[in-house]
């Protein structure tokens, strides 16, 4: 199971991964193998010698999933260990490590798609089809497995190590084959009734068997959807009926080939021809790790496009820091008219953030900058969305001063005031410090949060005592209410930004080691 913390990135550790689940299963059956097992699956492997161990993969089916879906749940409850996928973490380069016992560093399974320059060709390794164009493969290009691609399975290693032993799988129709006695199974009921009947045969048993649907649904529908709650509480059901019909002197080793996140914002390279216009072929690998193939003529000066780009930072961050402050004006005069520029102008923000973005993802690719220039560029990326998330609270703002008068509770609290002048401040030293790389403005502008959150704390009391004296209504509170928790975000929102400073001055994010 993937470990996912919305605060950190995970890095695959390899002392403590899915790799060591797979280890711990050859060295039961008397495999050499180089790789660190898991200590927790090593312990209960030891306990007795089992007519069947069962290794039950739910694609997708992560540890932050199952603890956002069922955290009192069946599996949660029987859960011996949390351990990281590999890199990348997609099915493609974790479910060969299964296969296989190795990394995927090892193996050359990788990803979805891989490009071959041998062949000038990308093909999409599972289905053993041409990428881009879903056809299948002819020779030469199908040779690639034979030379890159080839492995020893699990199934051979177990047999040829413990000759007693008998190995099965259990999969889907599309999946490769690479086991002797391979059955299908194309959903989980049909898994359960293969896992119940091969469980009753005589001799030893390694079964392994592969259960996609958790990562459809997941892909589909998010983490929090209703359908993949549903499934997943389904599955648990199933394995818990499976767990007390099955043999006795069985083991059922359940695990995940990587977790899931839902994002909040994904780009499509389409909606960027300049770049698409750099490449001399469609990205391969993964869009979660993503290989691009630019052409040598499209390289063009590349300070000069790093001027642009904290050019255009700077502008961007002159819009937003009028859009605030024009949103706080409009509020206190009760200005309709200012309240509607503010509101329209978020369209502005939100081309101006594509069009960076842009230029960001033009420079990476035609450029291929590395060390403090890649810092620079990935940094700009990511505070972009800060940026424009800024734009989007002052518009908040200016969208209640349409539909509510909180004129009068403005003079009451002159707190808003001042916070709403300390929050512009925070933005601007913000944007400055990136411009400048000045680490002890951003340090000022981090800290300078604190006065702010003193100010949400103080005005949100006061407004508390307003309607407990009856000197405001409860609307007009609540309206106040969401203005400066407005204000709060954006002064988190500046505080991110100063931290992607430090990423490109240091290569550290949230202590943590990146680039």
């Amino acid at each position: 199971m993937n470990i996912d913390n919305s605060s950190d990135i995970v890095f695959p550790d390899y002392e403590h991964s899915i790799l060591g689940t797979i280890t711990s299963i050859l060295k039961y059956y008397n495999v050499d193998t180089k790789y660190k097992s898991s200590k927790g699956l090593d312990t209960l492997l030891s306990k007795k010698i089992y007519n069947n161990v069962i290794l039950l993969i739910l694609d997708g089916l992560g540890h932050s999933v199952l603890e956002k879906i069922s955290p009192n749940g069946y599996l949660k409850q029987n859960m011996v260990d949390i351990v990281t996928s590999v890199y990348p973490s997609t099915t493609t380069a974790a479910m060969t490590t299964y296969y296989t016992g190795k990394p995927p560093y090892e193996t050359g399974w990788i990803a979805w798609s891989q490009y071959f320059k041998e062949y000038g060709r990308s093909l999409d390794t599972l289905t053993r089809r041409e990428s881009y164009y879903n056809k299948p493969l002819e020779k030469p290009i199908i040779d690639v497995y034979g030379k890159f691609l080839n492995y020893t399975s699990i199934y051979t290693l177990i047999e040829n190590a413990s000759s007693y032993v008998r190995t099965y799988e259990i999969k889907p129709e599309y999946a490769e084959r690479k086991c002797k006695r391979t059955l299908i199974a194309d959903n989980f009921d049909e898994i359960i009734y293969h896992l119940e009947d091969i469980s009753k045969l005589p001799n030893e048993k390694f079964i392994f068997a592969y259960c996609d649907n958790p990562d459809s649904v997941l892909h589909k529908y998010g983490t929090s959807s209703k359908e993949a709650k549903d499934f997943v509480l389904d599955i648990e059901k199933n394995i818990y009926k499976l767990s007390n019909c099955i043999d006795k002197d069985s083991l059922i080793i359940i695990s995940a080939d990587h977790g899931h996140k839902d994002i909040e914002k994904a780009y499509s390279l389409f909606d960027y021809p300049e770049i698409q216009e750099c490449l001399i072929m469609p990205p391969s690998l993964e869009s979660r790790v993503i290989t691009f193939w630019v052409k040598n003529e499209m390289r063009e000066t590349f300070e000069h496009k790093l001027g642009k780009l904290n050019n255009d930072l700077i502008r961007m961050g002159g819009m937003i820091e009028e859009a605030i402050a024009s949103a706080i004006t409009a509020l206190r005069d009760s200005d309709a008219v200012l309240s509607k520029k503010v509101v329209d102008g978020d369209r502005a923000v939100d081309e101006e953030e594509k069009n960076i973005e842009s230029q960001c993802l033009s420079i990476i690719l035609r450029e291929q900058p590395v060390a403090r220039d890649l810092r620079k560029v990935s940094a700009a990326l990511k505070m972009v969305t800060d940026m424009e998330r800024i734009a989007d609270n002052a518009a908040d703002i200016a969208e209640i001063s349409l539909t509510a008068d909180v004129s009068a509770i403005m003079h009451i609290v002159k707190e808003i005031q001042t916070m709403s002048e300390k929050v512009i401040i925070m933005v601007s030293h913000s944007i400055d410090s990136f411009v400048t790389t000045d680490m002890e403005l951003a340090n000022e502008t981090i800290k300078a949060d604190d006065e702010v959150d003193e100010l949400f704390v103080s005005i949100r009391n006061r407004i508390v005592e307003l309607i407990k004296s009856e000197h405001c209504s409860g609307d007009v509170a609540v309206d106040a209410l969401m203005i400066v928790k407005y204000l709060e975000r954006i002064a988190d929102h500046a505080v991110n930004i100063c931290e992607w400073v430090e990423f490109f001055k240091t290569g550290e994010y949230k202590n943590t080691r990146i680039i």
